[in-house]
C-alpha cells in the first residue's frame, strides 16, 4: 500500500469535551484561522475536502464574525437564555443574542459562571460555528443534494479545515446514517444542556491532514495537535490576524492575477468553473464563481520571488511557532532537543525552494530549519507521501504543463 495526498485521508478527531472547557474551542479556530498555512502549505494541499478556514474573503469575514461575538458574551446564557435538550434536537436557538455583555467573558479563562453555563456558551458557539462559518464557501458547495448523503445540505458545511458536525447530544440524529444516537440516553426535552447529555463519538474534527506515510506519522501529527491545544488552555484569547501575506493566494488571489497581468488566466479559470459548477450542481447552479484551489495555485504561479519568499517566510515561521510552542507542553524530554525532527517533512517544498536565496543566518529560526532540511531532504522527503497513486497525475503545483503551453506558443 502507498499513501498518497490526492486520494484522502489521516484525518482524526479530538474529543469535544475538553475544547468546550474554557475559550479552547474559540481559540483553536482562531489560531487555525491566523495559520491558513496548516491547511495549505503544511499538513496538506490546498483542496475541497479540508477547505482553509481562511479560503475568501466571506469565509474569513465570517469566522471572525463569530468568534467576535463569542467574545463579546453573546453566546453566554444569561443573554442568550439558558439552552435545554429541546435546541440541539430541533437545532435552533443557539444565538448569537441580539445584545452584547464582554463582562461575562475573561480573557485568562473564557465564559465566566458555573460549570453549566461555561458549557451552554461554548456548546451555542459550536453549534453556531457549523451554520454561520464552516457553511459559508465551503468545498463541493455546488453538489448539496438532499438525496446524496456526503453532500447532502447538512453535510457540505464539512468540508472545512475543521468540522464540528459531530457536536451532538444523545438523541439526536447521525449526521450521516439519520440513525438516532443512543436513543436509550435521549434525556428530557426540556433539560437543560449538560456535558453528560454529550455524545460518546461528539467530537472536533481535524480534516487538514495529508495521508500518513507510518503510524508513528500519525501519531505525531495528533500529538501535535493535542499539545498545541494545551499550550492554547495556558495561553487563552487568540485573535485572529486581519491581514496576511498568504492572503494573496486565499482572498485576494483574482487580485493577484489581476495585479501581475495574468487576466487571461483569470478569464479561462471563470469560463472553466462556469462549466464546473453546472456540472456538479447537475444545472442547478449558473456561476462562473472559482473555487479556491485553483485560484491558490494560479496566483502562486504569477507572484514574483520577492512575495513568495515573504509567504514563504510566514507559512514555515507560523509552523515553527505551533511546533515549539506544542513542544512545550510535550512531557517527553527527548522531542524537546529537536521538536521539528518529526515535523520538516510536513512543509512543502516549494516553500524550501522559495527560502533558498535568502542566506543562512542560523540566528534566524526559519533559516536554521532550511539548513536542517537541506541537509537531510532526503530523509525527510522519504516520508512524505507521493501525490497520486495514478499512472501520470500531475499535482496542481507542478508548473509542466504550464511550461508546455508557453513553448507550443
Amino acid at each position: 500500500m502507498t499513501c498518497a495526498i490526492a486520494h484522502g485521508g489521516g484525518q482524526f478527531s479530538l474529543s469535544v469535551k475538553t475544547f468546550l472547557t474554557g475559550s479552547l474551542l474559540a481559540d483553536d479556530i482562531a489560531y487555525k484561522t491566523s495559520h491558513p498555512e496548516l491547511a495549505s502549505w503544511i499538513m496538506d494541499s490546498p483542496n475541497s475536502d479540508d477547505r482553509s478556514f481562511r479560503a475568501t474573503r466571506r469565509r474569513l469575514a465570517a469566522f471572525q464574525n463569530v468568534v467576535g461575538q463569542y467574545w463579546a458574551g453573546r453566546f453566554h446564557p444569561r443573554v442568550n437564555g439558558t439552552l435545554t435538550a429541546e435546541n440541539a434536537l430541533l437545532d435552533r436557538g443557539f444565538g448569537p443574542a441580539h445584545r452584547s455583555d464582554a463582562s461575562l467573558m475573561s480573557r485568562s479563562k473564557g465564559p465566566i459562571g458555573t460549570t453549566r453555563e461555561v458549557f451552554q456558551t461554548n456548546f451555542a458557539f459550536g453549534r453556531t460555528v457549523r451554520l454561520a462559518a464552516q457553511n459559508v464557501d465551503p468545498g463541493y458547495w455546488q453538489s448539496a443534494n438532499p438525496d446524496d448523503d456526503g453532500y447532502r445540505p447538512d453535510q457540505v458545511m464539512r468540508y472545512s479545515e475543521g468540522n464540528l458536525n459531530r457536536l451532538q447530544i444523545a438523541g439526536e440524529l447521525h449526521v450521516k446514517s439519520g440513525k438516532v444516537l443512543e436513543v436509550e440516553r435521549a434525556p428530557e426535552l426540556d433539560a437543560p444542556l449538560e456535558f453528560a447529555m454529550l455524545t460518546t463519538e461528539a467530537s472536533w474534527e481535524n480534516r487538514a491532514q495529508m495521508s500518513r506515510t507510518s503510524a508513528r506519522d500519525f501519531v505525531e501529527a495528533l500529538l501535535l495537535d493535542v499539545h498545541h491545544a494545551r499550550y492554547l488552555q495556558a495561553h487563552p484569547y487568540v485573535c485572529i490576524a486581519p491581514s496576511l501575506h498568504q492572503d494573496q493566494l486565499l482572498g485576494d488571489a483574482e487580485e493577484t492575477l489581476q495585479r501581475f497581468g495574468a487576466t487571461q488566466t483569470l478569464d479561462a479559470l471563470h469560463e472553466a468553473a462556469r462549466a464546473a459548477n453546472a456540472e456538479a450542481s447537475h444545472g442547478r447552479i449558473q456561476s462562473d464563481r472559482i473555487d479556491p484551489e485553483p485560484l491558490f495555485w494560479a496566483a502562486w504561479k504569477v507572484l514574483p520571488r520577492a512575495q513568495k519568499n515573504a509567504i514563504a517566510r510566514e507559512a514555515v515561521g507560523g509552523f515553527i511557532e505551533r511546533v515549539h510552542e506544542a513542544a512545550s507542553m510535550d512531557p517527553r524530554p527527548d522531542m524537546r532537543k529537536d521538536p521539528m525532527e518529526w515535523h520538516r517533512h510536513r512543509i512543502h517544498p516549494l516553500l524550501w525552494d522559495a527560502l533558498d536565496e535568502c542566506g543562512a543566518d542560523t540566528r534566524d529560526p526559519v533559516q536554521r530549519e532550511r539548513l536542517a532540511w537541506a541537509a537531510h531532504q532526503h530523509r525527510y522527503l522519504a516520508r512524505r507521501p507521493v501525490w497520486s497513486q495514478l499512472k501520470g497525475a500531475r499535482p496542481p503545483w507542478d508548473e509542466h504543463d504550464e511550461t508546455n503551453r508557453q513553448k507550443k506558443k
